[in-house]
């Protein structure tokens, strides 16, 4: 072989040994094995003292379910009955103090004779039973009192002593009225019934009044007549115009 010969030989080696040496990385001849990466979940049971992981503590607890609260159950209605003493508790009792003053014509009848005045004042209470179901109520009404009948030549003065039963509301009522009356006329005793029909408004503050008046006086002689009186309660329009003016205060 000749030295040129050799000579190229010696470089072609080298060459290759370049070329080996390039295709080799330095990185990854320096690079260790890289180890295994580590199981997120546990090899094995984990104690229940140990304290939960992460994962654990971040899930959503499921909180006991609330007892919902049982459904109505739908059947007839029940309602309550009450049992109430119609005597105590819907009957209403007033009573209010009357003064009355009255004054009319009289006309006599049997015998004939010229027209007189009649004048009566009396003082008594007016008592009321009243049902709060019912628009009616019950009225009695006793009364005594002083009558006075002239002028003329069979004047009369006597004492009279009766009582009133009416029906009717606080506004309008219609009564019955009878009184007895004894006193003197011309001297001689005298006596007799005044009876009649009146129609009273508020209570009894004004009424009209019509009366058939009989009496016997002391000759034994037997009058009959008839008397229109228009009567007002005093004390009942005091009440009211205390009241108005109390009001109007």
């Amino acid at each position: 072989m000749t030295a040129r010969a050799r000579l190229r030989d010696s470089l072609a080696l080298a060459l290759a040994l370049t070329s080996t040496t390039a295709a080799a990385s330095p990185a990854s001849l320096a690079r260790p094995a890289e180890a295994p990466a580590a199981s997120s979940e546990p090899s094995g049971p984990r104690s229940e003292l140990a304290p939960p992981t992460a994962e654990e503590a971040l899930e959503p607890v499921d909180a006991p379910a609330e007892e919902s609260a049982p459904a109505d159950i739908d059947g007839p209605e029940v309602e309550a009955v009450t049992y109430e003493d119609e005597d105590e508790s819907d009957v209403e009792f007033r009573a209010l103090p009357t003064l009355r003053i009255g004054a009319g014509p009289l006309f006599s009848l049997s015998p004939k004779r010229p027209a007189a005045v009649a004048f009566e004042v009396s003082l008594g209470a007016q008592l009321t039973l009243a049902r709060y179901d019912r628009d009616v109520s019950f009225f009695i009404h006793p009364a005594l009192g002083y009558a006075h009948d002239g002028p003329g030549p069979h004047v009369r003065n006597a004492f009279s002593s009766g009582l009133g039963l009416g029906l009717g509301s606080d506004a309008l009522i219609a009564y019955y009225r009878a009184r007895y009356l004894v006193g003197s006329s011309g001297g001689a005793l005298t006596h007799g019934v005044r009876h009649g029909l009146s129609v009273e408004v508020l209570l009894g503050a004004a009424s009209i009044e019509l009366d058939h008046d009989w009496r016997v006086e002391g000759d034994g002689q037997r009058v009959h007549g008839l008397a229109l009186l228009l009567s007002v309660d005093l004390l009942l329009l005091s009440l009211g115009a205390w009241l108005l003016i109390s009001l109007s205060r």
